[in-house]
């Protein structure tokens, strides 16, 4: 099974891009077997006890701040083929580690952009708007292979 977690802050522009993607994907994808969506807002760490166990792929989907990552620009990688410094520790306070060690996937992809505006509205900027759709575009393909 595959699961893809929506992260982020709906309040806050551009923090806002998991929880959209996971909404979009929802009304996209529809209901499978082989897929789980979860809108986990800010808070994922209160849903780690209703999230399946064992998921063979893991996408955690979140506004990321990555060193070396121009603003506005896509990420999109395997978590363990993340270099030093591209590790982020966590997403929204819940470390990935911790994520990874509870539900044990055979693969973790850290899926996301660097955001812009993290002001308080409920608009992305427009790079962000861009990056949302490469990121589901390349999700949608790697969820239906």
């Amino acid at each position: 099974m595959k699961l893809v977690l929506g992260i982020g802050n709906e309040l806050k522009q551009d923090d806002s891009l998991g929880v959209r993607i996971a909404r979009e994907l929802k009304e996209e994808l529809g209901d499978r077997e082989d897929l789980r969506i979860i809108e986990c807002g800010l808070a994922p760490i209160s849903l780690l006890g209703k999230m399946p166990d064992e998921p063979d792929e893991l996408y955690i989907v979140d506004a990321v701040k990555i060193p070396g990552l121009d603003r506005g620009e896509v990420i999109f990688k395997e978590v363990s083929e993340l270099r030093e410094g591209e590790k982020p520790v966590s997403t929204h306070r819940l470390p990935i580690s911790m994520i990874k060690t509870k539900l044990d996937p055979d693969k973790t992809y850290l899926v996301g952009a660097v955001p812009i505006e993290m002001g308080y509205g409920e608009d992305l900027s427009t790079e962000i708007l861009k990056a949302k759709e490469k990121i589901k575009t390349k999700l949608i393909q790697k969820l239906n292979e």
